[in-house]
C-alpha cells in the first residue's frame, strides 16, 4: 500500500491522532502519490508528497496545511 498517514502517539504508544495526509491535502499529485520525506520543523511536521507538493502538519492537532508545490 501507499505510504499515505502520518500518526503520533505518546510515550506509551497510545494514538494521539492519525491523518491520511493524502485525502486531506487534496493537490494534483505528480508521481507517485505517496509520502516522500517528513521532517520535524519546530512544532509541526513538513511532508513531501508526490514528488514535490508540500503540506504542514500541525504536531499538536493533526491538522493538515497544504504549502504547495514547487
Amino acid at each position: 500500500p501507499a505510504k499515505r498517514v502520518v500518526t503520533l502517539k505518546d510515550t506509551d504508544g497510545k494514538t494521539i491522532w492519525s491523518v491520511d495526509v493524502l485525502s486531506k491535502a487534496k493537490v494534483p499529485f505528480v508521481g507517485r502519490a505517496e509520502i516522500r520525506e517528513i521532517k520535524i520543523n519546530d512544532g509541526s511536521l513538513l511532508v513531501v508528497i508526490g514528488k514535490h507538493s508540500f503540506v504542514n502538519i500541525d504536531m499538536k492537532t493533526g491538522t493538515v496545511s497544504i504549502l504547495g508545490s514547487d
